[in-house]
């Protein structure tokens, strides 16, 4: 019906169709005429918001109000019931108002006889419901806002008063109550405490909203000590949850650690939220790239922890440390890092930890791990390390850490060369991201999905796929890991014939290297490097060989064994080719037989290979 009344005319969004059919309940009359007010007003032109109160036609607002004044003396019964909210229970009603209770039982059977409330029970167990949603905004908007204001804190008042668990499973309801009252300093507190319990059901754009709501309010209240603390402890609640939906380098993070910086200056060095506003800063220092700031904040951290001697902030401050030094390709340190972090990590004392800090640190040291030890040459340990990571993270059952354990998981078959269980855990991630909306890890696991497709020619359009995967990626915000994702763009354009256009992502790919610090990747950026002047239409093999060289010394000082086995390879085949059979050979064969375990991965498979035609 909406639809049809809107034809020809300017086009009703979905949200706002959405609206109009859940004020008016899809009572024909109701939608005939919201829709038509919709149309006809300012919002013609633009129904993307949402529909202000006062966007009831006239003609409608006094059918309305005729309905409530038949009522006479029960008229106040619903305004108490419309302030309540479209639902209400019959005690809470007893609770807030001063009436007599034979009065109300009568008042609400009249109300249920006009057919403006449905009654589910009997009282004092009773419930009631306005048969529809213009009704209880109409009898809202009748009352004064001085009365309105004193009948929320009435209400807010008796939900306190009733027991502690109302205050613990509904702080959002009394955050209202108190907000819609003018009681700003009783509302904020509520709207924390609702922020913190969405997130720990991972209900992140709610936790945002409440979050939001409780900051605007405090925007209203005199700058004292005080009034910073309280947003400081709301700015550092906000900061995961908007680093789940947004991603760890979006704008709104900056803005929401920076501001906690500056609070922090305000109050002193021992403010207690100090320690994650600056685990939050080095998280966005990291997925900016800045990994020098990143592990300057890293090792204040850590200074912190040990001083304060808390084990939880120990293993926050490993985690964050691990990941640094991975990025830096420093991964003997990171996984010396890793290790102490996954050692004072317990999924069941730490529950609560994770969600309020938005995820499991000893699930990132277990993935930093098993990255560290696929470098340093040890690819079944990797792959063991991550498969206890997602057995935890199903075990935890938080989304949020299950779905970055399938994102690291995906990398590490990557790295590993195995394409299916790349596919297998990308796929994995972004269901899961999808459900969830975690943009950063969707984006991510994109990538490497795409990667997998077109390595098994499944996917028509590889190379563009890939960059627009990219693309998405980079609107988050993040500079992280692009080392890596060029990498496998260049490969794709190799794959596609366009070597000169591999050589120029190849180039970019040197760049942020050089920007960023992020040398995890380098080594193997050298090999493909050398394989690009190998690929040149017009090739020298001087400059391969250099860029080989070059990449060997590389993957040698990181002690990089994984690494170091494909730049050999690499090395080892252009003297093949040039008839250096024993040159190779002495190359390749001890970096092959330094391996005690993965033998049956790809690079292995393809050394020994190679090593087989070189005679060994």
């Amino acid at each position: 019906m909406v639809r049809h009344l809107a034809d020809g005319r300017n086009a009703l969004s979905a949200d706002v169709m959405r609206q109009i059919i859940g004020k008016t309940d899809g009572v024909p009359l109701y939608v005939e005429e919201l829709t038509r007010a919709v149309l006809t007003s300012e919002q013609g032109g633009d129904q993307s918001g949402e529909l202000p109160p006062l966007t009831v036609p006239a003609t409608l607002h006094d059918a309305l109000m005729a309905r409530l004044d038949q009522l006479g003396p029960c008229k106040e019964l619903a305004q108490w019931g419309a302030v309540i909210g479209r639902g209400f229970s019959y005690d809470l009603l007893v609770e807030s108002t001063s009436l007599d209770e034979a009065v109300l039982q009568d008042g609400l059977k009249q109300l249920t006889v006009a057919e403006i409330v449905l009654q589910r029970g009997l009282p004092p167990q009773s419930r009631y419901f306005f048969k529809h949603a213009l009704i209880q905004d109409t009898a809202y908007a009748s009352i004064l806002k001085r009365q309105r204001q004193a009948m929320h804190e009435h209400i807010a008042k008796a939900l306190e008063h009733r027991s502690v668990e109302t205050v613990e499973t509904q702080p959002e309801v009394l955050a209202h109550h108190y907000t819609e009252a003018g009681r700003h300093e009783q509302a904020i507190p509520y709207w924390q405490c609702a922020g913190d319990r969405a997130m720990a059901h991972s209900a992140h754009h709610e936790a945002i909203g409440h979050l939001n709501k409780g900051l605007s309010l405090l925007a209203t209240c005199p700058e004292t000590e005080a009034r910073n603390r309280l947003e400081l402890s709301l700015q550092m609640a906000l900061g995961p949850a908007l680093m789940a939906l947004h991603g760890y380098g979006a704008e709104a993070v900056e803005r929401t650690y920076a501001r906690a910086q500056v609070l922090c200056g305000q109050l002193g060095n021992d403010a207690p939220d100090r320690f994650p506003v600056l685990r939050g800063l080095a998280f966005f220092n990291i997925v900016k790239g800045a990994l020098t700031q990143a592990q300057e904040v890293g090792e204040q951290l850590l200074e912190l922890a040990q001083r304060q001697d808390n084990a939880a902030l120990n293993m926050e401050a490993y985690q964050t440390l691990a990941m640094v030094l991975i990025y830096r390709g420093e991964f003997r340190c990171a996984l010396d890092y890793a290790e102490r972090g996954l050692a004072l990590f317990d999924p069941q004392e730490h529950r609560e930890h994770v969600a309020r800090w938005g995820q499991a640190p000893g699930l990132v040291c277990l993935a930093m791990s098993a990255w560290a030890l696929w470098s340093l040459g040890y690819p079944d340990q990797a792959v063991a390390q991550s498969r206890k990571a997602i057995a935890l993270a199903q075990q935890l059952a938080h989304p949020y850490s299950l779905a970055l354990t399938y994102g690291l998981a995906s990398r590490l078959h990557q790295l590993r060369r195995d394409v299916q269980a790349t596919q297998e855990q990308a796929q994995a991630c972004m269901a899961l991201c999808t459900e969830h909306e975690f943009t950063y890890w969707l984006t991510q696991a994109d990538i490497l999905r795409r990667w997998a497709l077109t390595s098994q020619a499944l996917h028509p359009e590889g190379l563009s796929a890939m960059r627009q995967a990219l693309a998405a990626y980079r609107k988050t915000g993040a500079v992280l890991n692009q080392t890596h994702w060029l990498a496998l763009l260049v490969e794709a354009c190799w794959e596609a014939d366009w070597v000169e256009e591999g050589g120029q992502v190849l180039h970019e790919a040197l760049a942020v290297v050089g920007q960023t610090g992020e040398r995890y990747y380098e080594a193997e950026l050298h090999r493909l490097a050398g394989e690009f002047w190998l690929r040149h239409e017009t090739p020298d093999v001087s400059r391969a060989e250099d860029a080989l060289q070059h990449g060997l010394q590389i993957a040698r000082e990181q002690e990089a064994k994984s690494f170091e086995l494909r730049v050999a390879m690499s090395l080892a085949r252009l003297w093949q080719q040039q008839g250096k059979q024993d040159e190779a050979r002495d190359l390749l064969a001890p970096v092959y037989y330094g391996f005690t375990e993965g033998l049956d991965t790809a690079d292995l498979q393809q050394a020994k290979t190679l090593l087989d035609e070189l005679g060994t």
